[in-house]
Order: structure tokens, then sequence, then C-alpha cells
């Protein structure tokens, strides 16, 4: 288990949001270390490459690609390491080192890291689906 705190005297809000992302880069990427390659999956009849297995088997798909493949658009907070959007009428909050996926209003245990690797953001398939 990797543990980050951020915390300081008097941080200001640029501060924290520089420290958080950060941390949460520094989390996902080595998470994404303990990733190994796993070749495509296949999402809405298009195949999406680059993909990893998780160290518990999962698929991990790059976040960039399976937008690409859905239709979906992103909104990127690539200093706080976030990433929002809507799939199938639910909105999703991805934090880049966590643990949880955010979908609707319930946060959703990945069994994974969210990780970091080869510039790509990566999810479980299985939360996306």
């Amino acid at each position: 288990m990797i543990t980050v705190l951020v915390h300081g005297p008097s941080l200001s809000e640029t501060d924290y949001t520089l420290q958080e992302g950060a941390a949460r880069y520094a989390v996902a990427k080595i998470r994404g270390l303990e990733t190994r390659e796993t070749g495509d999956a296949n999402v809405n009849g298009k195949s999406i490459d680059d993909c990893r297995r998780a160290v518990s088997g999962a698929v991990l798909v790059p976040l960039d690609k399976w937008a690409s493949a859905t239709g979906v658009e992103i909104t990127w907070n690539k200093v706080r390491g976030t990433a929002a959007f809507t799939y199938a009428g639910e909105p999703y909050i991805f934090a880049l080192g966590a643990t949880k996926l955010k979908k609707g209003g319930k946060w959703w245990d990945c069994g994974d890291t969210l990780t970091w690797y080869g510039g790509h953001w990566y999810a479980p398939l299985s939360l996306l689906d």
C-alpha cells in the first residue's frame, strides 16, 4: 500500500493542487510499472490497443483511446490528476493513483490503482463497460 499525505503549515489552493497532482502521478506511475502488456480490447466493435493487465488480472484500457472508441469527451485536469466524463448517462470521475472510481453518485472499488503508463491513464475495462 502506498499512502501520500499532503499537508503544510499554510498551503495555498494552488500549492495543494500541485502537490495533490504530483502525488497522484507518482502513485499511478509506480502502479503502472507493475502492469503487463495484454494486447487489444474490443469496445463497441472497435479495437483499443496498448491495453495492460493489472496485478489482479483485470484488463486496463487507456482512457483516451477508450474515449475515442466510445465517442466520449473527457474533461482532463492534468495538474490535479483527474478526469471527468459522462458515459451512458452516468457521470464518472477518474483520479490517478486512486483505488476507486466515481460512477454516478457512488464510489466503486477498482480492485487496482488507476494507473499511468507510457503517457496514458488506465482504468479497468470492467468499470467502464
